[in-house]
């Protein structure tokens, strides 16, 4: 066998499983969904996210349009991140956590203030598009970010 052959079964026999291996980490990554809409089931909401069982689960936030900005797409994300951290990934029951007023913009750190005006930027936006329970909808899909490592 040459040497070429050689250099290209053992660089296959390496590469092979660090390909598939990401391919794996690929397909468990989650995604969510943030929407912006005209109204809410709870009028008084300025946020809902909904977070529904099983493996294939969808996950929303859904911001009213007229009360979407840094602060309250922060609050909406922040209340997520508990959830995920308290329910687990992958649900049983449904999960639906309603946001009434708002957050100090004070109370927001720098990467949070940044992240949630360019995902708001986004949205504002994006093309309407019709959102399975809601309707007309400005929609963003968001990569969930891994959570922390407990033990």
């Amino acid at each position: 066998m040459s040497l070429s052959r050689t250099h290209w079964s053992t660089l296959i026999w390496f590469a092979l499983p660090t390909l598939v291996g990401l391919r794996s980490i690929a397909a468990q990554e989650k995604s969510m969904t943030i929407a912006l809409v005209q109204t809410l089931a709870d009028s008084t909401a300025t946020a809902t996210i909904i977070r529904e069982p099983g493996s294939k689960g969808r996950t929303l936030v859904v911001v009213r349009e007229d009360s979407a900005d840094a602060t309250t797409l922060a609050a909406a994300l922040t209340s997520l991140d508990r959830s995920r951290l308290f329910d687990g990934e992958e649900l049983t029951n449904e999960v639906i956590i309603t946001l009434h007023g708002r957050r100090s913009p004070a109370s927001l750190r720098t990467l949070e203030r940044q992240r949630a005006d360019a995902y708001v930027s986004r949205l504002r936006n994006a093309k309407p598009e019709q959102l399975a329970g809601f309707g007309l909808a400005k929609t963003l899909v968001v990569t969930l970010a891994p959570l922390p490592k407990t033990g």
